[in-house]
């Protein structure tokens, strides 16, 4: 008989529990069954799809380059569209789409790329990815891909790849069990040292710490491609765990500022590898070498975290460059070790939650954002600093990287639907972070500032709410519980940090600020998921603790009426707040084994009243009663269990065990202490008061005379280069020179009281089809520059942080002056003015010979140079059946076309500007004209004459350097009438210098 029920009993425990059976709660009616697609999926496809470039529509040769691009996602039956982007070869979408993966052998997503028209779209390009090609990444993997079927365009995607953990559970079987193999344990007998049937429980590895690998940079790595560069890429990796930098493009010194965390186990290998690889496009990625690691190392090294740089091997032997010099890897190790807290069940409840977070990412992110948005734009819009005109917020946007929480505790919370946690978050952020602010000074110089790599540490106060049976995640509150550490790194676009002094404190305020605005209490971070009513009853908003009562049983029952037996039932009351335990009939020794809880309002005051009551037909007699202060548990911890004598029960007693926990209120902390090495947030008006207008310049005259070792850039392996000049509000264009790697154009450009600390010099490649691409920068900082005196000579061509280079390696470089012109000068000067100080005089016609200029120079030289710049012209008249006109000038010594020269053509505008200049070498004593021809440009038919305009040599040398502005007489000698109808003008700047 023992055996049978023995095998019996275990029979129906494995019916229940062991595999393949296991156990199932179901709420009816409820639909479980999954869409077909999701049921069959092995794994989730995710793709952000971000923008396109070189983007060239069907026909563009002759309707002109723009289209109206959207994108179609296919995988499988299943599509995806963008939005339209008008008019636009350069699109940006910043789109995701998730796809569900029935193979990951012949699954594959498809991207196409049209030209919206009015009665169909044109195909521009397509790309195919196969799944299969992703199931090794780890992450998202980024970068950009050739469009098929197109010359120049390119898309810019993120594709990640999830695996999924079946949703049956696992698959190993457990053996059959035998009948007889257990005996029963008597409690009568003598206790058994050891049940021989016992198991022993699978061990859990305790976590013993935690390690950041922040991976920095890389050096000389060598030259793998045609092109002789390197799309590099990093992957970390310890026993079992794996994860992958971002591709730095076309670079042998990429930089990432990437950081992992890895947790470690006391079982895991104590390395951690550091693999550098070449992303192909077509093949198989490049492994270029390895850094190994020893961990031990890092645990024992009492110094503090710092950079690093370690030496990359290959098969053993050094990885070396083109040149011989090694490559190095840059790395930054920190460690985290707390064997008390680390080895608990709390921190293996951590991993779970921040598992749990991981996939709630894309949930709450984005409501995180909108929450930071609106608390930032009131804060931007209520700042008044005098050198700024205005900010703005561009974009905020946190990323895809998941908080990490370590030392979980769970608190008690007053509503049975709420999770209450104390924890240490931890929140660095990847590069998918965006957050911009853009900049508006009172000058008009408009700029960017740019948030990175933000790092958020601090101990948290969470609460987690459910909804409904299902259940729903309804509410998730965040606030800190002492101030936050917070690290980040801002970029201030093409300015330099000392060109506003006190900016960089101001943005960092803000950001400081935002911060504690949405974590330090009384602020707090509060996402909410679904539109249920969230608030608590009335008591529970009230309480500050909970009483919970676990009812067990009774005894010594004693029936009024005499009849032997009873049935009884207990009824507890806490205030307005009341519970009765089901009725136990026909005996004297209940049991009811229950458990209820009691919202505590006021500790000081709160009575439990307990009584047992005889349930009867015709009414209800007591069987006794008794009392229990609150404020006598406060004190105590955990369950306290015992039995209890009721008042007039005659003997009778009930066997209750009582808990109470005192509430952290669900408002959060009520206040916060400083960190360790936190600060409180600056106050924005002070450092408001501290942003201030840099000083003026004065008059500089900038040169930009010639480049060396320029990249290729286009298809036929050259480059149109130009390069602009910035300094304040000044913003010149130097001439595009046509297909050369070392271009020269001696110009000169004149700069009267910008304000500004710097002059920055930006390389650029002109594109006749699309977007003109910037291909570096140089920044001259004028700040010490004293007058008189000059700053010249070849400079670094600066590109993201590191020096341009072309396809041998060669560092590209601009030769440029900045000289700070004395005011005590006279006023004659080796370049044109660039604006008079006297009132300028009205437009003139040709016939005209000017009054207004600088008073007359001394006796000039038997030969000079006659300096010319042709600025702008306004008001063209309209020559094209489009209604624009492309407008270019020719200037010439009177009618020796020997002497002529012309600038560059200004397409489809009525207003050109050229900013170009021109010399002449002439005798001092001449009388010639200097004639200025302004034509229309046409394609297939001779250039249009447009208008005529002159002045004297004479002229130009007896009064010094001016400012022209002429209008323009036509064949028949009237003045060439505008758009408007006002008078078209052509501006340009005179001078002259001895010739040498």
């Amino acid at each position: 008989v023992e055996e049978a029920i023995d095998f019996g009993i275990r029979k129906a425990l494995a019916g229940l529990l062991v595999l393949p059976n296991k156990i199932s709660s179901i709420t009816l009616p409820l639909d479980l069954d999954l869409p077909e697609e999701q049921s069959r999926a092995v794994g989730r496809l995710s793709v952000k799809l971000f923008e396109a470039s070189g983007l060239k529509a069907t026909g563009s040769e002759l309707f002109g380059s723009t289209c109206d691009p959207f994108a179609v996602l296919t995988f499988q039956d299943k599509k995806s569209r963008t939005k339209t982007i008008e008019k636009c070869t350069t699109p940006v979408w910043n789109e995701f789409a998730q796809f569900y993966v029935q193979s990951e052998h012949s699954d594959y997503l498809e991207i196409e790329v049209f030209d919206e028209g009015p009665l169909n779209s044109d195909k521009l390009g397509t790309i195919k990815v196969t799944v299969e090609e992703l199931v090794k990444s780890t992450g998202w993997r980024e970068g950009w891909y050739d469009l098929q079927g197109s010359q120049t365009g390119k898309l810019r995607i993120a594709f990640e790849y999830a695996r999924y953990v079946p949703d049956d559970g696992p698959k190993e079987s457990v053996a059959e069990l035998e009948p007889g193999s257990a005996k029963l344990e008597d409690d009568s007998s003598e206790p058994q040292s050891e049940p021989k049937s016992r198991a022993t429980p699978t061990e859990v590895e305790a976590v013993v710490g935690q390690f950041s690998v922040r991976v920095v940079r890389a050096a000389n790595l060598p030259k793998v491609d045609m092109v002789g560069s390197c799309d590099g890429y990093i992957v970390v990796s310890n026993t079992k765990q794996k994860k992958r930098t971002r591709v730095v493009k076309d670079s042998l010194n990429p930089v990432w500022e990437e950081e992992f965390r890895f947790s470690q186990k006391a079982t895991d290998d104590l390395k951690i590898t550091l693999h550098v690889k070449d992303e192909e496009q077509l093949g198989k990625d490049e492994w270029l070498g390895a850094v190994v690691v020893n961990l031990q190392d890092i645990i024992n090294n009492p110094e503090p975290a710092a950079e690093k740089d370690y030496q990359i091997m290959k098969k053993g032997k050094p990885l070396t460059d083109s040149h011989g010099k090694p490559s190095l890897l840059t790395v930054m190790f920190s460690w985290t070790a707390d064997p008390e807290d680390f080895s608990t069940a709390s921190d293996l409840g951590a991993e779970w939650i921040n598992g749990a977070l991981r996939k709630a990412v894309r949930l709450f992110n984005p409501m995180i954002n909108k929450i930071a948005t609106d608390s930032i734009v009131p804060i931007l819009d209520g700042l008044e600093i005098p050198a700024l005109k205005k900010l703005t917020l561009e974009s905020f946007d946190i990323g895809q990287e998941a908080p990490w929480m370590m030392q979980v505790e769970l608190l008690p919370s007053r509503c049975d639907k709420d999770l209450q946690l104390k924890a240490r978050l931890r929140w660095v952020t990847d590069s998918s972070m965006n957050i911009r602010i853009g900049i508006h000074t009172s000058l008009g110089i408009k700029t960017t500032v740019t948030a990175s790599a933000l790092e958020l540490e601090f101990p948290a106060w969470i609460q987690i709410r459910v909804q409904g049976t299902a259940p729903n995640l309804t509410l998730f509150q965040l606030a800190a519980t002492e101030e936050p550490k917070l690290k980040f790194k801002l970029s201030l676009g093409s300015l330099s940090t000392s060109a506003i002094p006190g900016l960089v404190d101001l943005i960092d305020g803000i950001i400081r600020n935002v911060i504690n605005g949405l974590l330090v209490p009384p602020n707090k971070l509060i996402c909410i998921q679904h539109d249920v009513p969230l608030d608590p009853t009335p008591i529970q908003k009230e309480a500050v603790g909970r009483l919970s009562v676990k009812i067990l049983r009774g005894k010594g029952m004693v029936d009024p009426d005499s009849w032997g037996t009873c049935d009884p039932f207990m009824a507890l009351s806490l205030g307005d707040q009341k519970f009765k335990t089901k009725t136990c009939y026909n005996t004297t020794e209940p049991e009811w084994n229950i458990t209820t809880d009691f919202m505590v309002v006021d500790e000081a005051s709160a009575v439990l009243e307990i009584e047992v009551g005889d349930e009867d037909l015709m009414k209800t007699d007591s069987l006794g009663y008794m009392t229990l202060d609150v404020s006598e548990m406060i004190h105590q911890k955990g369950w306290r269990q015992q039995w209890h004598s009721l008042i007039q029960g005659k003997g009778a007693q009930v066997e209750l065990a009582i808990e109470y926990s005192r509430f952290v209120p669900d408002d959060g902390p009520e206040s916060v202490q400083p960190g360790s090495d936190g600060e409180a947030a600056p106050d924005l008006k002070t450092i408001a008061k501290k942003v201030e207008d840099p000083p003026s310049t004065g008059k500089l005259v900038i040169r930009v005379e010639s480049g060396i070792n320029v990249p290729k850039v286009d298809f036929f392996g050259s480059c149109d280069p130009y390069v602009s000049v910035e300094c304040g509000t000044f913003y010149k264009k130097t001439k595009v020179i046509k297909g050369t790697l070392t271009p020269c154009w001696n110009e000169d450009f004149v700069v009267e009281n910008e304000k500004s600390r710097d002059v920055f010099f930006c390389l650029k490649d002109h594109n006749m089809a699309g977007k003109n691409e910037t291909l570096g920068v140089i920044r001259l900082s004028i700040d010490k520059l004293e007058p008189g005196n000059a700053i010249e000579g070849e400079f670094d061509v600066i590109r993201k942080n590191e020096k341009l280079r072309n396809g041998q390696g060669e560092g590209t470089k601009l030769k440029v002056s900045v000289k700070s012109v004395d005011p005590m000068e006279g006023e004659r000067s080796s370049a044109p003015a660039e604006s008079l100080d006297e009132e300028q005089p009205a437009p003139q016609t040709s016939r005209e010979v000017a009054s207004s200029g600088s008073a007359p120079s001394p006796a000039p030289p038997a030969r000079v140079k006659l300096l010319v710049r042709v600025v702008c012209a306004n008001d063209l008249p309209k020559m094209d059946m489009t209604g624009s006109t492309d407008g270019y000038v020719k200037v010439l010594l009177g009618e020796n076309k020997d002497t002529q020269q012309k600038t560059s053509t200004v397409s489809k505008s009525l207003d050109p500007e050229w900013n170009e200049n021109f010399a002449f070498a002439i005798g001092s004593d001449s009388s010639e004209i200097l004639n200025f021809r302004l034509f229309d440009k046409e394609t297939f038919s001779k250039d249009d004459f447009i208008g005529l305009a002159s002045i004297s040599v004479q002229d130009i040398i007896t009064r010094g350097p001016q400012t022209k502005q002429f209008s323009l007489i036509d064949k028949k000698d009237n003045i060439v009438k505008g758009k408007s109808g006002v008078d078209t003008s052509l501006t340009v700047e005179l001078g002259w210098t001895a010739d040498v």
